[in-house]
């Protein structure tokens, strides 16, 4: 039993957490879980230590009062959910381990997944999506970057990736002669395999073409990477180290230039995702498939110059090649995007 060795129940409880997060990656546990359960622990011990008596150990009221303080914070229900499972499973584990005597955290408590409202996702029509495959800046479109923003778009609704999945991409991780991308970052922290469709194939080697990401960086650097300490993305200052970027900061690209190529706003890249998940019907396979070849025959245009045509200034820039090649042409029609939850689209 470790009930004797601290004089309050804050530093068992503080302990305990100590030893399960390191347990936790002892396990193998992915950074991702390991964090959230740190941010869950803390959360209830900060609950705990305001209305802790003393020695007594966490019990059902001290969840009860750490669950009250969810409705004044608007946590969704999977937030809720998500909470009290981990609490439930560190109480399993400390009682295991001689931390406590019973788990306080009723199963009661925790809402069934089968109560949980659906998740919803924005999506698009078929011409906005014909419109997201075309390499065709709208005049609202940053022009400096717009090739990596239109890369990092495709991989989304092509790959499927995860944000943190796309974010810890390096050139060393394409396979082009397998038509692979080789994933060590998913949720389980394990590696595995996607298919590296022709679309994003070609998608990536314009951004590479580009200049954008400098040519004098070795291929496991990151393939979207950022010098700025606020995370600006894909710039480089001169003695500046190439470094990942954070998914907040890739949440809001993705929003900037789905908005200026759609008129949609609020798409994150868990809905790009989800959308292309969806789009498989044969018209917008066909329109990628027509687009990764015009994306191939607008590269020979520009392999053969050697200038950076990612950069900010002169003629030079990425748009001064790419403005006379013909493109698909895409009618415009309204705006109006739907939410669908999961599998089942339904108008918002």
């Amino acid at each position: 039993m470790h009930s004797s060795t601290y004089t309050t129940s804050v530093e068992r409880l503080e302990a305990a957490t100590a030893a399960y997060l390191r347990d936790l990656e002892e396990q193998g546990r992915s950074p991702r879980t390991i964090t959230g359960y740190a941010r869950t622990l803390a959360d209830f011990m900060a609950s705990f230590a305001d209305s802790a008596n003393g020695t007594s150990d966490p019990c059902y009221a001290d969840i009860l009062l750490w669950a009250q303080t969810f409705d004044a914070r608007e946590l969704t229900q999977r937030t809720r959910q998500q909470y009290l499972v981990r609490l439930h499973a560190f109480f399993d584990w400390a009682c295991e381990h001689g931390w406590y005597q019973a788990n306080p955290v009723l199963k009661r408590l925790i809402p069934s997944v089968s109560d949980l409202p659906p998740a919803e996702y924005v999506a698009l029509h078929d011409w906005q999506l014909q419109r997201l495959y075309a390499f065709d800046r709208p005049g609202n479109a940053r022009n400096a970057t717009y090739p990596r923003n239109y890369a990092i778009v495709i991989l989304l609704l092509t790959t499927e990736f995860r944000s943190a999945e796309l974010l810890h991409l390096s050139p060393a991780t394409l396979r082009w002669s397998d038509n692979q991308i080789i994933v060590s970052c998913g949720k389980s922290g394990g590696i595995r395999r996607v298919a590296f469709p022709e679309l994003a194939q070609s998608a990536v080697r314009l951004y590479l073409a580009s200049g954008i990401r400098p040519q004098d960086l070795p291929d496991t650097a990151p393939l979207f990477g950022t010098t700025s300490k606020k995370g600006v993305f894909g710039t480089r200052e001169r003695d500046g180290a190439w470094t990942v970027g954070s998914s907040a900061w890739l949440s809001a690209v993705v929003m900037r230039h789905v908005k200026a190529v759609t008129g949609v706003s609020g798409v994150r890249c868990e809905d790009l995702r989800h959308i292309g998940r969806g789009a498989e019907s044969l018209s917008l396979e066909e329109t990628r498939a027509r687009q990764a070849r015009r994306n191939a025959y607008l590269l020979e245009r520009i392999k053969d110059r050697p200038r950076q045509l990612g950069s900010r200034a002169g003629k030079y820039s990425a748009f001064s090649v790419f403005q006379n090649v013909p493109w698909l042409a895409v009618k415009h029609s309204t705006n109006a995007a739907y939410v669908f939850p999961r599998d089942k689209l339904t108008f918002a």
